[in-house]
């Protein structure tokens, strides 16, 4: 079945699109660029010259996917529970089938951590064990078995922060973690950008035990971070007691996907 359609108008459904002259849109005039990162079909080694149309094989299991003449989509996962949901279509060549391709969806949640690789400097802060403090509280799992200490007024360190993620591109739910105690006393927290204070936090009184920190960021603090490789933490104790810090902040960007890969 072929629809004959406005350029405004989406068919959606599992049905032939056609709205151009001919067999179908020209291969020079496929979008290569949009919110989908351009039309799928564009993998499938497309001619310039000639004229394409498509329709929609099978389609998702759930949502609703909208298909359109100039070989663009759209699809509405809202409401949808986290999985994958892949589509297939046809796409005609001339008016010849050119066989089948997968449009692969996820929705779903991932974390980013940032967790620090390296000391930047040390003056006052010991580790619990070895010599680097990055390795006493970079760990993957809380582990309050390994720590950093500082008795001293002033005592300060710099530790760098590190993903392997890139930058998350969300500007909401980073969330700095971290695990600290004081026989009585505080502690300043600041994170760093360059020569850039992003954000500082103050404790003037810590528990007595190991307990979870979780300071927040706002969005314009987290829209001031551009390079997510250049982060450095910066440990400042402000009074004269003993202070021990268990696990870095870990700055950690849970974000919903909303993700297209093309097979």
């Amino acid at each position: 079945m072929t629809f004959l359609v406005a350029a405004t108008s989406p068919i959606a459904g599992k049905f032939v699109v056609k709205k151009y002259a001919g067999f179908g849109i020209l291969g020079a005039d496929i979008p290569t660029t949009g919110d989908n990162g351009g039309s799928p079909v564009l993998n499938d080694g497309i001619n310039s010259a000639k004229e394409y149309h498509w329709r929609v094989e099978t389609p998702p299991s759930a949502g609703v996917l909208t298909i359109y003449p100039d070989l663009t989509f759209e699809w509405d996962g809202s409401g949808v529970p986290d999985g994958s949901y892949p589509w297939v279509y046809r796409l005609f060549e001339d008016g010849v089938s050119a066989g089948t391709a997968t449009v692969s969806q996820t929705v779903g949640i991932t974390a980013q951590f940032l967790r620090p690789i390296s000391d930047v400097s040390n003056s006052g802060w010991t580790p619990s064990a070895g010599s680097d403090l990055f390795a006493c509280i970079g760990e993957t799992v809380r582990n309050d078995s390994t720590y950093i200490s500082a008795t001293a007024p002033g005592a300060i360190c710099e530790v760098l922060l590190g993903t392997s993620s890139g930058d998350p591109l969300s500007s909401i739910n980073h969330l700095p973690r971290i695990v600290m105690s004081a026989g009585s006393g505080g502690i300043i927290l600041r994170l760093k950008q360059g020569a850039t204070i992003i954000k500082a936090w103050t404790y003037a009184s810590l528990a007595g035990s190991d307990t979870l920190y979780e300071p927040t960021l706002t969005s314009g603090e987290i829209d001031a971070i551009s390079d997510n490789t250049d982060l450095v933490q910066i440990n400042l104790p402000v009074l004269p007691k003993l202070l021990v810090q268990r696990t870095l902040a870990e700055p950690e960007c849970k974000l919903p996907i909303f993700r297209t890969a093309l097979n």
